[in-house]
């Protein structure tokens, strides 16, 4: 699958619309179209997944669990206005976790290539 597929799955299964993502963020709906085509990750789709709970590591690699947590999913599907303080304050949290999470899978990735081109001995990466 490719990004946009895995973006448009997650959306699909949230039962999110182009139209109301498209009002929340103050984009046209053919903004969010072209997302769910697109094989590149931007800011927009960043803010998205962090609004609706969508695990961006999973987006961007299709590793991990597609959502970040139920409730989060829960909480974040609630608000409507992502101008108000609680929602930038999900959304923050969001990108956080998926900063961390993303960072983490990008090591163990560097680490796995090292060693399948260089040879297990010289793959010792220190943290």
């Amino acid at each position: 699958m490719t990004i946009g597929e895995r973006f448009s799955a997650a959306l699909h299964q949230l039962g999110a619309k182009n139209k109301e993502i498209s009002e929340i963020f103050d984009v046209s709906s053919q903004q969010i179209s072209n997302l769910k085509k697109s094989n590149t990750i931007n800011h927009l789709i960043g803010k998205i997944c962090a609004h609706y709970g969508i695990n961006i590591n999973w987006i961007v690699s299709g590793r991990g669990e597609m959502f970040t947590s139920k409730s989060n999913v829960v909480a974040t599907k609630d608000f409507t206005d992502s101008r108000s303080p609680l929602s930038k304050y999900f959304c923050a949290l969001e990108e956080i976790a998926s900063a961390r999470d993303l960072k983490e899978q990008l090591e163990q990735d560097v680490k796995d290539l090292i060693r399948k081109y260089i040879g297990s001995e010289e793959a010792k990466v220190e943290n």
